[in-house]
């Protein structure tokens, strides 16, 4: 699946509980640099209780994928990924109905979330 003016790939675990978003390079050494304030934050809220909207984001790794043809030198692919909560996950189909989502930049374009 993709999605998003970026075009990201999206995964999902086999067991649906989480989900694997394809990140850039740029974007995955942001969320370095802020992780230690997210992880905090996302502390802080869980041990006193206070409401939090965040997905949370669980891990991010970059992966490398070495391909090996007719005996070369293996061709070298990194990817970058995001592994977050499936907030979907464990929605019963008639609980569906009292369920908004809602983009968290507030844009309903070419957005492809069922209303």
């Amino acid at each position: 699946m993709t999605g998003g003016k970026t075009k990201s790939k999206f995964y999902r675990s086999f067991d649906d509980k989480y989900v694997f978003k394809e990140i850039k390079k740029t974007e995955f050494h942001w969320f370095i640099e802020f992780a230690p304030q997210y992880f905090d934050y996302l502390c802080k809220s869980f041990f006193h209780n206070y409401p939090c909207a965040l997905c949370k984001i669980l891990g991010a790794f970059k992966i490398k994928i070495s391909t090996y043809k007719n005996n070369k030198e293996p061709k070298i692919t990194k990817k970058y990924i995001y592994i977050t909560e499936n907030l979907n996950f464990g929605i019963k189909q008639e609980d569906e109905s009292h369920i908004i989502r809602y983009d968290l930049k507030g844009s309903t374009l070419n957005r492809f979330v069922k209303d």
